[in-house]
């Protein structure tokens, strides 16, 4: 009996090293990746509706955090459109999804790499002048100033 017993505590103890050291594995993996840029989600933009919303490669349809830009017939539309165009169309996106509007798309902060910088999109609409900073519903828009 002896034995049996020392052989479960042994296969006991083992496994719980085996555990333990996993759990510091993907504990260390975690911390290693926090401060590098996150991966895109493998989505692109694909169409765009106006300078501030733009729909997916997976359908789904994006209102941009914090921005307010020209609607259709109004002055500044089609350059605020084709600004967002140039950051969306194609390219790989990196999603913050926030939540969803009145109109069920998805609020969120956009950002791409553009030779090796992370622009914020977002930000890059309001910078140069296609939108308006637009705070509601209290959204937390200091990424913005």
């Amino acid at each position: 009996m002896n034995s049996n017993s020392s052989l479960k505590t042994l296969i006991i103890i083992t496994i719980s090293v085996v555990v333990l050291a996993i759990i510091i594995f993907l504990a260390l993996k975690l911390l290693s990746n926090q401060n590098s840029f996150p991966q895109p989600d493998n989505e692109t933009g694909v169409y765009i509706v106006d300078g501030d919303t733009f729909d997916t490669s997976l359908g789904e349809s994006i209102r941009l955090l914090c921005v307010d830009a020209p609607e259709e017939g109004q002055t500044g539309y089609e350059d605020a459109k084709a600004f967002l165009s140039a950051f969306i169309l194609g390219k790989d996106l990196l999603i913050e999804r926030q939540g969803f509007d009145n109109y069920n798309r998805t609020l969120a902060w956009i950002s791409v790499k553009v030779n090796e910088e992370t622009i914020l999109v977002n930000k890059a609409i309001v910078d140069g002048g296609y939108g308006e900073l637009f705070e509601y519903n209290g959204t937390d828009c200091r990424r913005m100033k």
